[in-house]
């Protein structure tokens, strides 16, 4: 009904309206009809003032979100080479295509530890090729990867010396620690040396075995001293002596002779304790590697040729890889051609290449120094192979698919080597 019609209507009213003295000729009534014609008018009324609410607010919503798409827009069009974003979780979260971000993008603080971890690594491996000496608080002096023996013990018939070592963030501060497996006499479980680099120096604490064992690949591990006193927990490496920062654990209750339990640093019952250490000896363990002169510099290379993609050349090694996988995935054999040392590689795969980009549930892709292949033979400069795979999910299916690929750098620009499907 029209704001007229309601004019109308209520002009109609004011004629059964004997109260009113608005020189109307009154008509005889009842109470009751006029009342009824009061609320009719009222419901109109409102019905009518809330549809005029109604359009002014979805005439102002409707500004909102015009002013936050052309915010949009005008950042994009400043971020041009910003991360595809495909949504698609079940949170309505969009997934990017590219993970990781560049470096250009990261705070002062992110790029100083980039820089630290790859001088950190650069010193590490120094010095498990006795070409450079750390300081061992234990020791209290300098000593060579020859020497451990004086972090054990002041007795020179002492036989000491690190047979494994891994490369892990014991104190998730973003700078690696090296941990050196002993065997000390014979004694494959003596204990550790943890190295760790501060300030330019590498210095190192020995641990003894019960204090730093069963260690996981996300940096905690197991400590134990005795039966109602044990745990798992990380290393504490910001003071000058290190300590544990306990986790889940145990202790004994010298005052009533009871245990206490302990998850995730509040109290707990002995089954809520035992289901914990349960899942904390699911974890993934550490990847130890035997320590030799080949095995510390093809490991130390490689995530040092990983830190420097991940830095300076991150923007550069990504946006290719990316292109790549987002082109097959489109069926863009020019874009393709561009990014291919040889398009020909694809002589099998063009005939079935569709675009179902826009069928993607989600995009992504993750990669590790694992990934990684390095030259092979010395004094000859090959090009480092990097093998890069992306996952993606297609709306209604339940299984994911892959685009891998392998990238060369050939005259200082990345280069897809191969390309392919797999499922």
């Amino acid at each position: 009904m029209t704001y007229l019609q309601n004019t109308k209507l209520i002009d109609a009213v004011k004629k059964y309206d004997l109260s009113r003295n608005d020189n109307i000729s009154p008509i005889s009534c009842s109470e009751e009809f006029k009342q009824k014609m009061g609320n009719l008018i009222q419901r109109k009324q409102f019905n009518y003032n809330a549809r005029i609410f109604t359009m002014r607010f979805s005439a102002a919503v409707l500004a909102v979100a015009m002013f936050v798409s052309f915010v949009y827009l005008m950042l994009v069009q400043q971020n041009p080479d910003a991360d595809i974003l495909i949504p698609g979780g079940e949170d309505g979260t969009p997934y990017p295509v590219v993970m990781s971000t560049p470096v250009s993008d990261t705070d002062d603080t992110d790029s100083e530890i980039l820089k630290q971890k790859t001088s950190a690594l650069v010193a590490y491996m120094h010095v498990l090729l006795d070409q450079r000496k750390f300081f061992s608080w234990t020791a209290n002096k300098n000593l060579s990867i020859n020497q451990l023996n004086q972090t054990v013990s002041d007795d020179s018939d002492v036989a000491a010396k690190a047979t494994k070592f891994t490369l892990i963030d014991l104190d998730n501060d973003g700078v690696p620690e090296v941990v050196l497996r002993l065997t000390v006499n014979g004694n494959d479980h003596y204990g550790t040396v943890v190295l760790f680099y501060r300030d330019g120096v590498v210095q190192g604490h020995t641990i003894w075995y019960r204090q730093l064992f069963e260690l996981k690949a996300d940096g905690t591990f197991s400590f134990s001293g005795g039966a109602s006193d044990h745990g798992f927990g990380t290393l504490d490496l910001s003071k000058i002596m290190w300590s544990i920062d306990e986790i889940t654990y145990c202790e004994s209750d010298t005052e009533t002779d009871n245990v206490l339990f302990f998850v995730n640093k509040e109290s707990a019952t002995r089954d809520e304790f035992n289901m914990a250490i349960f899942k904390q000896m699911e974890k993934a363990d550490a990847k130890w590697h035997e320590l030799t002169d080949d095995n510390a510099t093809f490991i130390f290379e490689r995530q040092i040729t990983y830190e420097s993609l991940m830095n300076e050349e991150s923007n550069t090694f990504q946006t290719v890889a990316k292109e790549a996988a987002v082109a097959m995935i489109r069926a863009d054999i020019t874009k393709l051609s561009a990014l291919m040392i040889d398009v020909d590689m694809l002589d099998e795969t063009l005939p079935y290449l569709i675009d179902f980009y826009d069928e993607l549930e989600f995009l992504r892709t993750t990669w590790s120094p694992e990934n990684i292949r390095l030259p092979s033979f010395e004094n000859i400069r090959l090009p480092i192979e990097i093998y890069a795979s992306y996952e993606y999910l297609i709306k209604g299916d339940d299984s994911l698919g892959y685009v891998s690929m392998i990238l060369v750098k050939v005259d200082d620009e990345w280069k897809v080597r191969e390309i392919y499907f797999e499922k």
